[in-house]
């Protein structure tokens, strides 16, 4: 039976448990209980602990004892997504498995934007399972297309799955689910509710000659949020979509498309890349948390930000900040291009050669003349 508490990683691995009830009943369960470490667990103001046999017996509340009798921070859910990208030539499984209480609802976004609904389990209920077979909802894409370099390009499709998880039985939560995607990227989840904007936008801009390169920009966070400095925060890198002919794509409403060229996840210390034009925006940063943003060291630019930037300045290449949850947090990165000058050397400038050359061609003069007056006179 289950002794350990509660676990929000190895959930691959499922134990026993329901020793709780005093009962010879029992479950299989991987214990999903991500809410136990949140900070507000049990504070005033928010969801009471229960699930233990003293709450279960109280004249004051008596409320469900969980699986495992232990306190839990019951009533929480969540939902991710994920894209990936099909060709013509994938012919592998396109598998989604879940197995777990109490609702759950995936919908698949096909390319054109249609979504539909490929797994419903709803209602409160105990731990169940489902397999879904995505082959049945996609049609695999056929043909090449062709490219200006006269080759041709396999097609690619795109689509995501959305995912919607609650846990409200109040006595055991259990959230395992597996697939098998091809080119599967994780999702950033934009949901601002409140006028809560928990992100950080940083974009770069070159004034001078705009060159196709890469700047290397690190990121640090600090705050008192436990978990702040070594979480990791899903961010998006997007650019402004342009035509052949180089020109930006207008939307319908004319404004600028942008593309995602790049989704992944950062930690404090952590490195990337952006380009001129490009933009990075760092999801799910807790309210308060100071920021630090420093640019790699470039001797033929000098660095700066421009208007609007909530970050300060306090270095060459260093720009700090705090998230406020009630505005934007935005840092406009410019990189001014350093005319290329001629170093000063402490000469006498100029004039020196000037008067030299002048002398040089009376001196050159002269001696043509007696050249020629000696052949005269020979």
């Amino acid at each position: 039976f289950l002794k350990a508490k509660s676990l929000t990683s190895n959930l691959e691995q499922f134990l026993k448990a329901g020793q709780g009830w005093k009962s010879p009943d029992y479950v299989y369960t991987n214990q999903f209980w991500p809410m136990d470490s949140a900070s507000t667990f049990g504070a005033k103001g928010h969801d009471i602990k229960f699930g233990t046999e003293a709450m279960m017996e109280s004249k004051d509340y008596h409320l469900p004892c969980s699986d495992d009798g232990q306190l839990h921070n019951c009533f929480f859910g969540m939902n991710f997504e994920v894209d990936f990208e099909l060709t013509d030539d994938y012919v592998g499984p396109l598998n989604y498995y879940f197995f777990g209480d109490d609702d759950m609802w995936v919908f698949l976004e096909d390319p054109e934007g249609n979504t539909q609904l490929i797994c419903d389990i709803g209602g409160v209920h105990q731990a169940a399972g489902e397999y879904v077979d995505l082959w049945n909802y996609i049609e695999k894409p056929q043909g090449t297309t062709s490219k200006s370099d006269s080759e041709t390009e396999r097609p690619k499709e795109k689509y995501k799955l959305k995912f919607f998880y609650t846990e409200r039985g109040a006595s055991g939560s259990t959230c395992w689910m597996q697939f098998t995607l091809p080119s599967v990227n994780a999702v950033p989840v934009i949901d601002y509710t409140g006028g809560v904007k928990n992100t950080l936008t940083v974009n770069k801009e070159i004034n001078g000659n705009v060159i196709d390169r890469a700047f290397d920009f690190k990121i640090e966070f600090e705050g008192e949020k436990p978990g702040v400095a070594t979480n990791k925060y899903t961010y998006q890198i997007r650019e402004k979509e342009k035509d052949e002919n180089g020109n930006v794509i207008k939307d319908e409403n004319g404004k600028d498309k942008e593309v995602i060229v790049k989704t992944d996840s950062i930690h404090s210390g952590g490195i990337f890349q952006l380009k001129h034009g490009q933009i990075i925006e760092v999801f799910g940063l807790p309210d308060k948390t100071k920021y630090t943003i420093t640019e790699a060291d470039y001797p033929e630019y000098k660095p700066g930000v421009g208007e609007g930037s909530t970050g300060q300045i306090t270095a060459n290449e260093t720009v700090e900040g705090n998230i406020n949850w009630k505005e934007d947090d935005l840092v406009h990165y410019i990189n001014n291009e350093i005319p290329y000058e001629l170093p000063e050397t402490g000469g006498s400038g100029m004039e020196l050669y000037t008067i030299a050359g002048a002398l040089c061609l009376v001196f050159g003069a002269g001696f043509l003349y007696r050249k020629k007056f000696r052949e005269r006179r020979a």
